[in-house]
């Protein structure tokens, strides 16, 4: 075999053309980057002959062709376009590459003399973006975002490069927390994200908005709708609310959904906090919010838009809506036939319950069918994973009568019981009559941990909210009574989860070796019901732990006795209950590190969004809800459970995605709302646009519906499930899963 010619070091060819790689930016510009690898390190050298070829041989000859190669269907896109001038292709982030731009690319878009001459590889622009980004990091988090930002709407591929280079470190830049900031300075970022505003100002042309945007994104496959209402743990923030949409679309991005796909869309229907709406730097309309037909009125006028463009198969994510137009919201939706789903209801409920399956895994937990629930705060977020976990018992064969009354909820008015008049729908079903452990009602409510009806989470329970008619009952009163197992906090009441009510929650357990569940999921931090480090202190080490937001890991000290014998693969298969399985003379602890997890939506969303786009789902059901939380659960390695860590970390964002793409997309099969895959031919794009994974899609769905062996306890489904790629059936559920994991694992996005 002829070997290929050597290609001179220092240069990259483009039909013969030789440009000189740039050997990058001196060290005193570069320094303190991370992340970006032996590039940086070898472009933040000093510029010389000598330096310049370094540059060149760390970069592999391929690579540099690759970048020098001619642009195909990018220059194609931009050739199509009547009258597309080089300083608007400059500026277009799905054309512009920044330096990695290939000759033949720049000399067809007339880009030669707008861009510097060297032609040089995506990573090194990669390396560049870090180097910025650190830079901006001295003013702060906020700047360090507007960095980002900026990079995303003039450079797509680098920006998506970068961030999937370390999805730790630039997810919480990109989305939570930084992105509340970012949505409290919306009116003065520079630059600001751009997404499709849609305002009832607009209402009766909103076609003509949506044909303007789709000019700019003609594929895209999931809408991300929020009315900026109950922005994070801030309240309503009108149209500035717009910031939560434009990072759930750049969270898919990172996790490998096609950018294309997802279009970030804000209703400006008005806005009823005084701060925001007479701010002088307010986007939005000022007047007050809109909650009568004419908001539903642009909900449907919007969505018939969107569908009317991009096709019926359209998802529609809603995120942060306020509390009293979630659910019908959903309901109006799911009645017209559209696939939708809202982040804070069901992919929480999906990520809490993956965390609640992960913990049932640590020895001294209890199986869920044998835990009793306590949920503080009884908004959408914990209705939500509430809802989900009955499913989830009842498919263990558990009643769905005898699962709701392990499940206790607590709202502003304090413990939701069925002598309580006005109860919503949503929490009548858990209603119970009150515990004679209690006595009778008290007058004081819940007052004192700020659990009123303007909370974003815990109000509405009967009308005004707040104190009055309360029952007077504390939390630790609660958690004396009820004796549960479980404590899940979402109701943005920060530090609810005193020392008081964790101390108590240890001693109710039913052994000495029991361990607790604490979850405390409200975000931002200051808003979290208890800390990683107060959890596991005043519980003496015993609470398994997760938080919406990220707490450090802590250093304690080792068990003196093998407490993680149950995940050894002997034992992981055992039918024998793992409630007594752990030490019995207490957790006193010393010398390892644990790691709390963090029940980060990112670890569902990105997959159930395109699970449904790749079965073509009609609907989604609360079977793709258990899939996807199944697929994240048994992820959690041995390893992530010995630091005791119930969830794995976001850094697996990428391979979260796919599980739970496959996962979903199967579940929407047997669920026999996919319309992608069933009976599909082979190859068949379906409504996906595209390349599909029908055939994977047939083959996996068809063998999880086959009928199962055995029922298996819950326990050994997820461990199996976790080894055999996500399939809790027998082998060829888990074979076909494993294709179709491997299928979507190749339609993935990755711009390097």
């Amino acid at each position: 075999m002829t070997a290929a010619p050597r290609q001179k070091a220092g240069t990259a060819s483009a039909g013969g053309d030789e440009a000189p790689l740039m050997p990058g930016r001196r060290a005193v510009l570069l320094g303190g980057a991370a992340g970006a690898g032996s590039l940086l390190a070898a472009a933040a050298a000093p510029l010389s002959a000598p330096n310049a070829l370094a540059v060149a041989a760390a970069v592999p000859a391929a690579e540099v062709a690759a970048a020098a190669a001619p642009a195909g269907p990018a220059a194609a896109a931009a050739a199509a376009v009547p009258g597309l001038r080089a300083w608007q292709a400059l500026r277009e982030p799905s054309l512009n590459r920044g330096l990695a731009t290939p000759a033949a690319a720049r000399r067809e878009l007339g880009l030669d003399g707008l861009l510097p001459a060297p032609v040089t590889p995506p990573e090194l622009e990669v390396a560049r973006a870090a180097a910025g980004v650190e830079r901006a990091g001295a003013g702060g988090p906020l700047l360090q975002y507007s960095a980002l930002m900026g990079l995303r709407e003039s450079d797509r591929d680098t920006f998506y490069g970068l961030v999937q280079s370390d999805v730790e470190r630039y997810l919480p830049l990109i989305y939570t927390p930084t992105v509340g900031d970012a949505c409290l300075s919306w009116g003065s970022l520079l630059p600001r994200p751009t997404g499709l505003t849609i305002s009832l100002a607009d209402a009766g042309r909103v076609q003509a908005l949506v044909d303007n945007w789709a000019a700019g994104q003609p594929q895209a496959r999931i809408a991300v709708i929020t009315d900026g209402e109950r922005i994070l743990g801030l309240g309503d923030l009108g149209a500035h609310g717009l910031g939560i949409p434009v990072g759930k679309a750049a969270v898919y991005g990172a996790a490998g959904v096609d950018p294309g796909w997802v279009v970030p869309v804000v209703l400006d229907v008005g806005c009823d906090t005084p701060e925001v709406v007479t701010d002088p730097l307010y986007v939005g309309l000022r007047r007050r919010r809109e909650r009568g037909p004419a908001y539903y009125d642009l909900v449907d006028e919007a969505v018939a838009a969107l569908r009317a463009t991009y096709g019926a198969g359209l998802l529609v994510h809603w995120e942060d809506v306020g509390g009293s137009h979630a659910v019908p919201l959903l309901q109006r939706l799911q009645a017209a036939g559209v696939p939708t789903f809202n982040d804070d209801i069901q992919a929480t409920a999906a990520v809490a319950l993956a965390a609640l399956l992960g913990a049932e895994r640590v020895p001294g937990v209890p199986p869920l069918q044998q835990q009793t629930f306590l949920f503080f705060g009884a908004g959408q977020a914990n209705l939500g994973v509430a809802a989900l976990l009955v499913s989830e018992l009842v498919s263990r064969g558990v009643s769905e009568a005898a699962a709701r009354e392990a499940v206790w909820l607590v709202d502003s008015r304090g413990l939701v019981t069925d002598d309580r008049p006005n109860l919503s729908r949503s929490k009548a079903v858990f209603a119970k009559p009150r515990p004679p452990a209690l006595g009778a009602p008290g007058s004081s409510g819940l007052a004192s941990l700020g659990l009123g009806a303007s909370n974003a989470i815990g109000g509405g329970g009967g009308g005004a909210g707040g104190a009055a008619g309360g029952t007077g009952d504390s939390l630790a009163d609660l958690v004396q009574a009820l004796r549960p197992t479980a404590l899940i906090g979402a109701a943005a009441v920060g530090g609810a989860f005193d020392r008081e009510v964790l101390e108590l929650l240890a001693q109710v357990q039913p052994s000495a070796s029991s361990r607790p569940t604490v979850f405390a999921l409200s975000n931002p931090t200051s808003k979290a019901e208890c800390s990683f480090e107060q959890a596991w202190r005043y519980t003496g080490g015993r609470a398994v732990f997760a938080s919406g937001t990220q707490f450090a890991a802590l250093t304690v000290p080792a068990p003196s006795r093998g407490l993680f014998g149950a995940l050894l693969p002997s034992s992981s298969s055992s039918s024998t209950s793992n409630s007594g399985s752990g030490p019995t003379g207490g957790y006193a602890y010393g010398g390892r590190t644990l790691v709390p997890a963090q029940a980060n939506n990112c670890l569902v969303f990105p997959g159930l969004g395109q699970g449904c786009v790749l079965s073509g789902a009609e609907a989604v059901t609360d079977g793709m809800l258990l899939a996807a939380a199944r697929a994240v659960a048994a992820m959690a390695s041995p390893a992530d459970l010995e630091a005791e860590c119930v969830l794995p970390r976001v850094g697996r964002l990428a391979e979260a995605a796919v599980k739970v793409a496959a996962a979903v997309a199967s579940a929407a099969a047997v669920d026999m709302v996919a319309t992608v895959g069933v009976g599909a031919p082979a190859g068949s794009s379906g409504g996906s646009g595209g390349p599909s994974c029908s055939r994977e899609l047939f083959l996996s769905s068809s063998a999880a519906a086959a009928p199962a062996g055995p029922a298996k306890g819950a326990q050994q489904v997820v461990a199996a499930s976790g080894r055999k790629g996500g399939s809790s059936g027998g082998g060829g559920a888990a074979g076909g899963a494993a294709a179709l994991e491997a299928c979507i694992a190749k339609l993935q996005y990755r711009p390097l």
